[in-house]
């Protein structure tokens, strides 16, 4: 399932990882959405060792936070 994310918001996105969310390939950093925090920012539960690559998500507890416009917007949108 491809995702439709508004082009503003993908433009000031800086991505290492050539925006596989959008293609249904949610980040292995950032697949377990917890829930949200903010408008935006989400709490993410990440695979072992894959959110220290990515400048979005922050420590938080056994949780990262992750303010990724994109993923957020994801999130906000598809509830995924």
């Amino acid at each position: 399932m491809a995702f439709k994310i508004n082009k503003k918001i993908i433009k000031i996105t800086k991505c290492l990882y050539k925006f596989k969310c959008l293609h249904g390939k949610v980040c292995s950093g950032c697949k377990n959405v917890l829930g949200p925090l903010g408008e935006d920012r989400i709490f993410v539960k990440p695979s072992k060792g894959k959110s220290q690559d990515c400048s979005y998500t922050i420590p938080y507890g056994k949780s990262y936070v992750c303010r990724c416009p994109t993923r957020v917007e994801i999130f906000r949108k598809y509830g995924v």
